[in-house]
């Protein structure tokens, strides 16, 4: 992972928390009124529209979860991968600092060490990917349905 590609996911993220508040206030602008109709004579309700609402919160939410999960597995492995590149140059100090069997001298500077710190930078780059790859899976399928609702409502009449 690059720090060019981590902002870049970081940037997709930000774009689409920002486009659901407007798109939700759309939607609950041409909803509301729907409902209260239906709620003061129920014979002139718009079954299909509510019926609608229901099955894309479900598939939402399986959507989120699913996508979440996976992402977060594939995360994880990432995340042990790694660690163990910096559980392994750690190893690698400790026993190029040991003394010697013979002689009790100690070996010189491992060169493990200069790439030490860079691991532990790939560890946190990759954490971080793994976050934001995480919470965009997650808040992607509620994107997608509350944006094509505010596109689809918003072309119809006011008080249909």
């Amino acid at each position: 992972m690059t720090a060019k590609r981590t902002t870049r996911k970081a940037t997709t993220l930000a774009r689409m928390m920002l486009a659901i508040p407007p798109a939700t206030a759309t939607v609950l602008s041409k909803r509301l009124p729907m409902l209260a109709a239906a709620a003061v004579n129920p014979k002139q309700r718009h079954r299909r529209e509510e019926e609608q609402m229901v099955a894309e919160k479900v598939a939402a939410g399986i959507d989120a979860g699913t996508a979440t999960s996976q992402a977060l597995v594939t995360g994880g492995l990432a995340i042990a991968g790694a660690w163990w590149k910096v559980v392994g140059g750690l190893t690698a100090n400790a026993f190029a600092s040991a003394p010697l069997a013979k002689g009790g001298r100690r070996a010189g500077r491992a060169t493990a060490g200069s790439a030490l710190g860079s691991d532990w930078q790939k560890l946190a780059v990759t954490t971080v990917d793994v976050a934001i790859t995480a919470a965009t899976a997650a808040i992607r399928p509620a994107h997608r349905k509350v944006t094509a609702n505010a596109r689809r409502l918003g072309k119809s009449k006011p008080g249909s």
